[in-house]
């Protein structure tokens, strides 16, 4: 009998229990070093927001169809730790990496799911660090690590569902890019798979509405060139309102809070996104000031813009994470 295959990071994990480890600690990650061989990591839909500024965003090819980020190549590695360990400044954390050395695994005597622990993972101490067990109880860290791991299943089986409606919709293609991930570093990809603009543009409405229902939308629309964006994004909210009054009255108190707080309140530019803002759509691209397109992410992040036109500035140049949303 083959052995069972686990999740990329893992090669044994064990379900934690207070019989086996109730004298152990878990030490901080002080080095992401063991992250240096894998070159694409899963990703979760609610992360594409944070993580496309930093990664290409695909979708593996086979079924399941999943999303993944791009930390590299074949021989290269992960591009984003350095030789110390450290993961590159400023790049999103993803989850998976995380949630390492957890994670939820089927418990091999009962069958349910259950929090499981990479025991050679080299974080596991008898005397430093967080406590996983008090008087063979789960300590409040031990019962925040479960939460966690099992939020990332209930997102990840969401973003599953997702990937594979929007290749049973048709919106999946392949495609081969190159990518830049900084002025002396750029990746050539292949063999998976990123959305279709144009074929996402000509989906029926009740297949919108039933995304949006699904809490897959805000979409991220992306254009290459400044103008467009705001064009795109006139039109949008003169055309639809995206927002039923209780959303947007959260909207507008989230953005004239932030505009005070940042003194751009009087600003053409700022007036001009409130209007955006207030009918569920926004646009980001470089030509903003800093502070604005902050403003923009921050209401992002909220839920509340349904949709985002942006050029490839809201993924650091990164072309690839424009068409994987």
């Amino acid at each position: 009998m083959s052995a069972l295959r686990q999740p990329p990071l893992y090669s044994s994990p064990v379900p934690v229990s207070a019989s086996r480890h109730h004298s152990l600690c878990l030490l901080p990650a002080f080095s992401f070093g063991f992250t240096d061989d894998v070159t694409s990591l899963p990703l979760t839909g609610a992360e594409f927001p944070s993580a496309s500024r930093t990664y290409p965003i695909v979708f593996t090819p086979q079924s399941p169809f999943s999303p993944v980020c791009i930390l590299g190549i074949r021989d290269s590695g992960n591009l984003f730790v350095d030789d110390a360990g450290q993961w590159r400044p400023g790049a999103y954390l993803p989850a998976y990496v995380r949630r390492f050395p957890f994670l939820l695994m089927a418990d091999p005597a009962s069958g349910r799911m259950v929090l499981g622990v990479e025991e050679s993972s080299g974080r596991l101490s008898s005397d430093q660090g967080d406590r996983l067990f008090e008087h063979r109880q789960p300590t409040p860290f031990l019962n925040q690590t479960l939460s966690f791991c099992a939020d990332f299943n209930r997102q990840w089986d969401e973003s599953l569902d997702m990937v594979r409606a929007s290749h049973d919709a048709g919106i999946l293609v392949e495609e081969d890019s190159e990518v830049e991930l900084s002025e002396s570093q750029s990746l050539k990809l292949g063999g998976f798979l990123i959305v279709d603009e144009s074929r996402l543009n000509d989906l029926g409405d009740d297949v919108f509405a039933q995304w949006r229902a699904r809490g897959w939308l805000p979409a991220l629309y992306f254009a290459f060139s400044r103008r467009d964006c705001e064009k795109l994004c006139q039109r949008q909210a003169r055309e639809t309102d995206l927002l039923s009054k209780e959303e947007r009255r959260h909207v507008l108190e989230v953005f004239d809070d932030l505009a005070r707080r940042y003194e751009v309140e009087g600003q053409a530019a700022t007036r001009h996104l409130r209007g955006m803002a207030m009918k569920g759509s926004l646009y980001h691209h470089a030509g903003l000031l800093p502070i604005q397109n902050e403003i923009v992410e921050r209401l992002f992040t909220t839920g509340n813009v349904k949709l985002l036109f942006t050029t490839e500035t809201f993924a650091l140049g990164v072309n690839m994470p424009a068409k994987c949303v």
